[in-house]
């Protein structure tokens, strides 16, 4: 199979930052962007419709994506590897539009921008989009001549925005962590992550006894994060990515030690920690 023929599923419409990192993972291929979120492109990967989807994970801004972890959590998928992309956000407007008085844009761009919109736009109200490409999408399509829109570069030109500011995030290293999503598994490299999700059982220094696990057999850990389990109040599922591969005999001894301390381990993929070029050789198998 030759990446044309791919089907890959990015958070649309055309120009969104996911089209981008989607492009520049996979070269050429078929991006399918009519996906109105994240969850929605990890479970069309689950059902088969496409090949591969591209979902953000977390920005070192905003932090992590809550929903596509617990998207992933209830999917039978793999993360086959990651990409991080800089994010440039620029402030456009229809060409003819005059007196402002909002600002639309998907909610994490808007709240990436924050200082500069309070500090130029006050008074404009913060509405949000299902993306930033949508609400670039959204301007032309409606005529809306009374609103500002966050967006990248790439969106403003693919709708013909007129751009007013460039690089208006909070910060300078306003970077995004994208999943590479889909139904196959990676072969090891010899410098790969392990990303996977455990309960713990109901003890007093159980997650200290987790935690130690790691330090016991020299396995790093890159990101821990929690979510709620939604059975009650201070149950919580830990998201972790560690340095290995799941076929490496240290992480085998890792996740044999962690049932110890665990109700329940769901492993949601091993990939190359370095960006690496889509190539079909590295994926083997089906689904896990």
């Amino acid at each position: 199979m030759n990446n044309k023929s791919l089907i890959v599923g990015v958070l649309g419409p055309k120009g969104s930052y996911t089209e981008q990192a989607a492009l520049e993972y996979f070269g050429e291929c078929s991006i399918k962007d009519d996906y109105l979120s994240p969850e929605n492109v990890i479970e069309a990967v689950s059902k088969l419709v496409i090949d591969y989807g591209v979902v953000p994970v977390e920005n070192s801004i905003q932090g992590g994506v809550s929903s596509v972890f617990d998207t992933l959590l209830i999917n039978r998928v793999n993360i086959i590897g990651q990409l991080i992309v800089p994010i440039h956000h620029v402030l456009a407007c229809h060409p003819k539009a005059r007196k402002f008085s909002r600002i639309i844009s998907h909610q994490q761009a808007l709240n990436q921008c924050k200082n500069y919109l309070r500090m130029e736009y006050p008074y404009c109200v913060l509405e949000p989009a299902a993306s930033t490409s949508h609400a670039a999408q959204k301007v032309i399509k409606e005529g809306f001549t009374d609103a500002l829109v966050v967006c990248s570069e790439h969106a403003a030109k693919v709708y013909g925005l007129k751009i007013l500011a460039s690089d208006i995030s909070t910060t300078n290293n306003n970077e995004t962590r994208f999943f590479i999503i889909g139904n196959c598994m990676t072969e090891p490299t010899g410098d790969d992550l392990t990303s996977l999700v455990f309960g713990l059982k109901d003890r007093p220094g159980v997650l200290f006894d987790t935690l130690k696990v790691f330090k016991d057999h020299g396995v790093n850990l890159t990101r821990i994060g929690s979510r709620p389990t939604k059975k009650k109040l201070g149950d919580y599922l830990f998201f972790i990515d560690f340095e290995g591969h799941k076929k490496d005999k240290v992480v085998g001894k890792v996740i044999e030690a962690l049932e110890q301390c665990t109700t329940f381990i769901k492993i949601l993929g091993s990939y190359p920690r370095l960006i690496k070029k889509f190539n079909s050789q590295d994926q083997v198998g089906v689904k896990q």
